[in-house]
């Protein structure tokens, strides 16, 4: 009987033991299981929101060089803050820098412009000058270039209207009716011989007709009485 009741005790014992192995293995195989299914999920998740900011920050730093401004560049660079560091990254980061720079550059040309157009000088106009010429956008360079070569300075302006008023001066037309009397300079006189007036010949009498000549008080001859 003793033998009975101590074979009983261990068979109960064993199949609680089996029990109690079974709950723990359940149990830690589920967490085991449920974990790599959840952190799959999440990198997957992660991957698709990395690669979802990266397309937008190609697209954003696409459009900020179609239409520059400073609006669409800071756009662009929100975007890409939200990259991971890569060479993709350093790349659209470098043309994003690039675009700000061509920025500044516009946006100092077009100061130095207003203030020489408001205040028109040699001085504000070369500053001008040299701040256009280092704009890179070609159309915006021709449109700031003309905007410039329009400013006339107020000497500029006076010599053109002296060199007018000379033109016009020279190409006045007499009056058909004036006359003009020139005089020759003092240093120009040359002195003239007096004109001698022609000699006429005699003329020649008839041989009938023979005027008499009168002795004159010289001749030699007798005075008739």
């Amino acid at each position: 009987m003793k033998q009975v009741k101590t074979e009983r005790l261990f068979l109960i014992l064993s199949l609680l033991m089996i029990v109690v192995a079974s709950g723990i293995y359940f149990t830690f195989a589920r967490n085991y299981m449920g974990k790599p299914l959840a952190n799959a999920s999440q990198t997957e998740t992660t991957h698709v929101k990395k690669t979802n900011y990266l397309s937008k920050a190609i697209e954003g730093v696409r459009l900020a060089e179609e239409k520059p401004s400073t609006e669409s560049i800071d756009s662009a660079q929100k975007l890409l803050d939200k990259v991971k560091k890569s060479e993709t990254k350093l790349s659209l980061q470098d043309r994003l820098d690039k675009l700000k720079k061509n920025l500044a550059i516009e946006k100092e040309a077009l100061k130095k412009l207003e203030e020489a157009e408001k205040n028109p000088s040699a001085e504000t106009k070369e500053a001008a000058q040299k701040a256009i010429d280092k704009v890179t956008d070609e159309k915006k360079k021709a449109d700031y270039q003309s905007r410039l070569d329009a400013i006339t300075l107020p000497e500029e302006t006076a010599e053109t209207a002296e060199a007018e008023a000379q033109t016009d001066a020279a190409t006045v037309t007499p009056d058909a009716g004036a006359t003009y009397t020139e005089q020759a300079p003092a240093e120009s006189y040359v002195p003239q011989a007096p004109a001698v007036e022609p000699t006429t010949p005699p003329v020649a009498s008839d041989p009938g007709t023979a005027t008499p000549s009168t002795p004159s008080d010289t001749d030699g001859g007798t005075t008739t009485n």
